[in-house]
């Protein structure tokens, strides 16, 4: 699947656990609402259907107090860093396509550093969407 909804727990609370806990995912959403967000990890663009709001993934900010993501820098937010996104991606994605999200996150990030244009890879359906939609038919 290439689009999974923003469910994962703040990665600053998963630094600062000193003892062994279960995590619970936070639900995020749009700044100023409840309005859910989702990650195409094929194309790296976060969005949010209902506000109409999308942006590449290391263009959004993140407050992670009040579990929210906003386009622009507001108070609270801080820009999505590297680390951040890994953190995100490795709790929403299965292990078996976490390896290969990364090394295309890594590009992204590092062409965002040295102000590169980068092409956003086509989304091509994976193989479990292919069999799920053959199933359907």
């Amino acid at each position: 699947m290439s689009v999974h909804k923003l469910k994962f727990e703040s990665p600053e609370f998963i630094n600062n656990i000193n003892s062994p806990q279960e995590l619970i995912p936070k639900d995020w959403s749009y700044s100023g609402s409840t309005d859910e967000l989702e990650v195409n990890v094929q194309t790296w663009n976060i969005s949010c259907p209902n506000q109409e709001k999308i942006g590449k993934i290391n263009t959004w900010y993140v407050n992670e107090d009040t579990f929210e993501f906003h386009l622009e820098q507001a108070e609270g937010f801080k820009k999505i860093d590297y680390v951040f996104a890994v953190s995100m991606i490795t709790q929403i994605c299965g292990k078996d396509e976490t390896l290969a999200y990364l090394l295309q996150l890594q590009n992204i990030f590092e062409a965002f550093q040295l102000n590169k244009n980068i092409e956003t890879p086509k989304e091509e359906p994976l193989k479990d969407d292919i069999d799920e939609q053959r199933k359907n038919e």
